[in-house]
């Protein structure tokens, strides 16, 4: 087990790696939120929601906070929300504690089920309608749909996480550095022309580890033709001139 031998071209040079998924290739929330087309609602999340589509059409088509707001709790809150900010607010950032496959299942239901939904995505994704179907989804069984514990569900999808909170990955984030700091090209890392492996044989699956990595990790500050480690020949000495080798 070794660190990201920062520095150290020689031990890398010692190193195969086996393949991994780099950190920036890690499908991030607003990723499988945005996907959600690709993501087939479940059962469980059909059975929940069907019995509700009249009323998240009639949200979706004419929202009205007056009547519906104890019945659809998110009105209340984006009303209230309006007349606090002096604007309309529409933009609804809870989801509980709903998995990203819950998240993107429900909308993938609102989108086949609600009409108009589909050619509207801007205008309940994320929106009051979805909200709704979070919340409802959130209920503990079908049968406690009275409105006392729909806002009970409203609270604690409000409670639990916001969306900004689940787009942290602690372990995510630290894969990111240690990643920057095994395949930074610099002088500082000491890997100016790629080192891990150089002297072990090719990665996993012949993975190249270095391709599509992020261009400010390329410092530009070693001239790629000079000799990684002491004793090596110096190409820089030679020259080509009419096709002979000086």
């Amino acid at each position: 087990l070794v660190d990201a031998l920062y520095g150290d071209h020689k031990r890398r040079r010692m190193i195969r790696l086996g393949r991994w998924t780099h950190a920036r290739e890690v499908p991030q929330h607003e990723d499988v939120i945005a996907n959600f087309r690709h993501i087939p609602y479940s059962f469980n999340i059909d059975e929940a929601l069907a019995p509700h589509s009249q009323l998240l059409t009639n949200i979706f088509e004419q929202p009205d906070p007056a009547k519906m707001r104890n019945a659809v709790p998110v009105l209340g809150y984006l009303a209230d929300l309006s007349e606090k900010t002096g604007r309309k607010q529409t933009t609804v950032p809870y989801c509980g504690d709903l998995s990203l496959i819950d998240c993107a299942q429900i909308a993938n239901w609102v989108y086949h089920h609600i009409p108009g939904a589909s050619k509207q995505i801007v205008n309940w994704l994320n929106c009051a309608t979805y909200a709704h179907a979070c919340t409802i989804v959130s209920l503990p069984t079908l049968e406690e749909e009275a409105n006392a514990i729909l806002q009970a569900a409203w609270l604690d999808l409000q409670l639990s996480y916001d969306m900004s909170a689940m787009d942290v990955d602690v372990d995510l984030e630290c894969l990111s550095i240690l990643e920057q700091r095994m395949f930074e090209l610099s002088l500082a890392a000491g890997a100016g022309n790629e080192q891990w492996g150089k002297d072990a044989g090719t990665h996993q699956d012949r993975w190249n580890p270095y391709e599509g990595l992020p261009e400010h990790w390329n410092h530009g500050d070693r001239d790629p033709y000079a000799p990684e480690f002491e004793g090596e020949l110096d190409v820089r000495c030679f020259h080509i001139h009419s096709g002979r080798l000086h």
